[in-house]
């Protein structure tokens, strides 16, 4: 029995002989980050439907601000929430774009539609806003809460508030130091976001663009165009070319002799004497059938400009005059 209990006592010294190393080495280790120098929620805003009939986003302005800054970016650091009571609706962390997140910055949570509904989201329900740091950097997380929402429809005001965020934070000592413009002024006059307002309020807002196109200075819009009314005033102008003159009134008399209209008459007569024009160059030409082709591509649309004949009528004889003549004199010897 002695035996047995030296063996046990023995087995108990080589269990803390193990143990011991380990405990050492697992020593709780000291906080990464100091507490910040100041932590607040600056201001909280709600819109809703801008993209759905029933989404909503929200937007937090914050500030963490450190004199000296960690090592550690402020989306290692920090989680913000969106809380009814004690429930987390939704998480996010600081965006990383200047100064690691730190200072003045801006975040969201967007729920649409379905979001909504699986969620029970109600716009103008009394939620918190809170921020706090990780567990695993601090001993005892800092922490911040905010009821204080301001509930809006959008869209203009929606354009109006990021416009206003770009410009605070653009003049705050953090975004200044950096030379970072969030905000510029169009062509047009209006304001609009830059190339890094687009990448800092897109990356923390999704489908901001389709939200507000607006403040983009590039953007898809509906194009303004007014359907043209084509008329064939011209055309009824040149008609009445030998209105007035002895000519008009004998093709007058006697398309109403013949019992046909004036402007078939006078067609038939054009057509007439270009035939007669066509064969008399086919004879001068020793028969060349592509000179005697010209007429048509000439006296048609001749005619059409001094009313003898409908423009669109000599418009298509004149393109198939040339047809035929190109054909003649490329095609066919080919």
């Amino acid at each position: 029995m002695q035996a047995l209990k030296n063996k046990f006592k023995n087995f108990r010294y080589f269990l803390l002989l193990l143990v011991i190393p380990l405990l050492g080495n697992s020593s709780i280790s000291p906080p990464s980050i100091t507490e910040p120098d100041q932590l607040a929620i600056l201001e909280i805003r709600a819109f809703l439907a801008p993209l759905e009939t029933t989404d909503i986003l929200y937007i937090v302005k914050y500030r963490i601000q450190y004199d000296v800054l960690p090592l550690e970016s402020a989306s290692e650091t920090y989680i913000a929430q969106l809380l009814d009571g004690s429930t987390q609706l939704a998480s996010t962390t600081p965006f990383v774009f200047n100064n690691l997140g730190y200072g003045d910055g801006v975040l969201s949570f967007y729920f649409n539609e379905s979001k909504v509904a699986d969620k029970g989201i109600v716009w103008e329900a009394s939620y918190t806003v809170r921020i706090q740091g990780n567990p695993s950097s601090f001993a005892i997380p800092p922490s911040i809460t905010s009821a204080e929402i301001s509930f809006n429809t959008c869209c203009l005001l929606l354009s109006l508030f990021i416009l206003r965020l770009a410009r605070e934070l653009e003049e705050t000592a953090a975004w200044v130091l950096n030379s970072v413009d969030l905000v510029a002024i169009s062509p047009e006059g209006g304001s609009v976001l830059t190339i890094d307002g687009e990448n800092y309020f897109g990356s923390i807002i999704s489908s901001l663009r389709l939200m507000i196109p607006s403040i983009y200075p590039s953007r898809i819009v509906a194009p303004d165009f007014t359907q043209r009314a084509f008329e064939q005033s011209y055309a009824e102008s040149r008609k009445n070319f030998w209105l007035g003159t002895e000519f008009e009134d004998a093709l007058v008399n006697w398309s109403a002799t013949l019992d046909i209209p004036r402007m078939v008459l006078s067609t038939i007569i054009l057509l007439v004497f270009i035939f007669f024009a066509s064969g008399f160059v086919f004879k001068v030409t020793n028969g060349n059938s592509q000179m005697a082709m010209i007429p048509f591509a000439i006296l048609l649309p001749l005619g059409a400009l001094i009313g003898l004949t409908e423009m669109v009528f000599a418009g298509v004889l004149a393109a198939l005059s040339l047809i035929g003549i190109a054909y003649v004199t490329v095609l066919r010897q080919a």
